[in-house]
């Protein structure tokens, strides 16, 4: 009984500091703008994109790939130059898989170019697989938020000239 009260009392304490989190952050951080959402996109293609030359991203975070949408968008990216393929493991759907993308992604059934099939098991660890979205005639976006990642760099670096001296 005294392990099962203690561990109640963690479990409600863990979610007070979570909704105390969001709250703080929430006031820091406010309503989101156009230009959060590209500095967003960058961030997120910094971390997880194709550093190449071919605009790209692959994830399973359907809130991630929204959040790179939104940002690709903000930039004034036509919707209709998006397109994606999906990579499916044997136990998914792939009828329930592809119509998740598209409707959370709020694109067209032609936009989708192709599902992938891999040889797995991953239901429970990825419920839609991966999706890989792709920019066409996407090198100025490309080259857009790959600007960003110096503008970012240099914050850094002058704060931490800032912290030595």
């Amino acid at each position: 009984k005294l392990i099962n009260k203690k561990k109640f009392w963690q479990v409600k304490k863990s979610e007070e500091q979570w909704s105390l989190a969001e709250c703080i952050i929430g006031k820091h951080i406010g309503n989101l703008s156009n230009r959060d959402a590209i500095l967003i996109a960058g961030m997120l293609y910094w971390a997880e994109g194709n550093k190449k030359s071919e605009l790209n991203l692959i994830n399973s975070d359907h809130f991630l790939m929204k959040s790179f949408v939104d940002g690709l968008l903000a930039l004034g990216l036509p919707k209709n130059r998006i397109r994606i393929s999906i990579r499916l493991y044997e136990d998914l759907d792939e009828k329930n898989v592809v119509n998740f993308w598209l409707k959370e992604l709020n694109l067209k059934k032609e936009q989708l170019v192709s599902v992938n099939w891999l040889k797995g098991k991953k239901k429970g660890k990825l419920p839609y697989g991966m999706c890989r979205l792709r920019v066409q005639k996407g090198g100025l976006y490309f080259k857009q938020l790959m600007g960003i990642i110096p503008f970012v760099k240099g914050r850094h670096s002058s704060m931490d000239r800032t912290r030595s001296s």
